[in-house]
Order: C-alpha cells, then sequence, then structure tokens
C-alpha cells in the first residue's frame, strides 16, 4: 500500500503573480475551489509568456531526466513528432517574464478558461467538444487543430465554442476551453 504525497495548502502567491525565484516549488499543484488546477512552473525561454498563451513542455525532459518533466516549460510549439507535450495556459496578469526575470508563475493545467489566446492551424471547421493540440512548430503562438484522438501524452484541450470552417484561420483569437493538460 503506497502513502499519498502530502499535498501543498498555504502559497506564497497569488494565481496572478509571477516571481523571479521559485519560492512555490516548480511543478506544486494548486486547486481553486472551482476545481481548476494550476502548477507552478518555470519558463525556459529568452521571450515572455503573455497571459492567456499555451506552453509545453521540452521533449527532453521527458526524456533525461524525469526530475525536471511537468517543472519546466517553453514557449514554442510542435507536433507529437517533435516530443512535444502541451502543458497549459499562462495565468500571470502581467504572463511568464523571459528566463531570469520574472520567470516562474502558474499556469492552468486543468479545467474551464474562457479566454485561452490561440491561432488556429487549419480551415477546418471546430465544434463543440472537438478536442484540440498543438499542430505544428511556432516560436510566437500556439498553433491548434482537431485531433481525431486525445494526442499523445494525453494532453489537449476541448472546444467549447464553434468556429465556421476557414473563418478564422490563421488569425489570433480567444476561445473557451476545458483544458486537459495533468
Amino acid at each position: 500500500m503506497s502513502v499519498p504525497k502530502p499535498r501543498k495548502t498555504l502559497f506564497e502567491t497569488d494565481l496572478a503573480e509571477r516571481s523571479h525565484l521559485d519560492i512555490e516549488g516548480v511543478g506544486v499543484l494548486r486547486e481553486d475551489d472551482k476545481g481548476n488546477v494550476y502548477r507552478w512552473v518555470k519558463n525556459l525561454t529568452p521571450s515572455a509568456m503573455p497571459i492567456n498563451t499555451w506552453c509545453s513542455y521540452p521533449a527532453a525532459d521527458f526524456s533525461a531526466s524525469s526530475a525536471l518533466a511537468l517543472t519546466r516549460v517553453q514557449l514554442n510549439m510542435g507536433p507529437d513528432a517533435t516530443g512535444v507535450t502541451l502543458a497549459g495556459v499562462v495565468i500571470a496578469s502581467a504572463g511568464l517574464g523571459v528566463s531570469s526575470v520574472s520567470c516562474f508563475g502558474w499556469i492552468q493545467v486543468r479545467g474551464f478558461n474562457s479566454g485561452a489566446g490561440f491561432l488556429i492551424a487549419s480551415a477546418t471547421a471546430i465544434g463543440i467538444g472537438d478536442a484540440l493540440y498543438p499542430a505544428s512548430a511556432s516560436a510566437s503562438a500556439t498553433l491548434l487543430t482537431v485531433a481525431g484522438s486525445p494526442p499523445d501524452k494525453g494532453k489537449y484541450a476541448i472546444a467549447l465554442k464553434v468556429r465556421a470552417s476557414g473563418s478564422e484561420c490563421g488569425v489570433s483569437m480567444a476561445m473557451p476551453v476545458r483544458i486537459y493538460c495533468l
């Protein structure tokens, strides 16, 4: 019989805050009263990540060291072939700063998000309930596309709004989604 891990219940930061120090402990999970789950992470990239931006876990963290898995995030996305895994949505009000300056903060990894921003990668219509996942590499924005089935490692989002075929392809938009990246 395994003993459950203790769960942290007191936090130094608000969900909208960020820090240049790892004051919460990278990888720590936090749940709000609505059942949404957040993870304290470090931004590895030299670019800031604005609020409501999707981020990913570096492939190397999963293959080289399990101690780093689920603790560090990057802005660039890519298809499953590159090993990039969807991490969640940045929720810090000022976003996550560049690596070394205010680079620690909270990302949402599960639950409802009313304004997750992204670009649509294809002209395919999106319906309520469609699974969305990274479609192609991008250094500045997340490209999501409709998945036939949940992608590798089971980290994806579910669309909660209809988008007509071709109407917003390549256009940055905010869309309500249900996040499954825990």
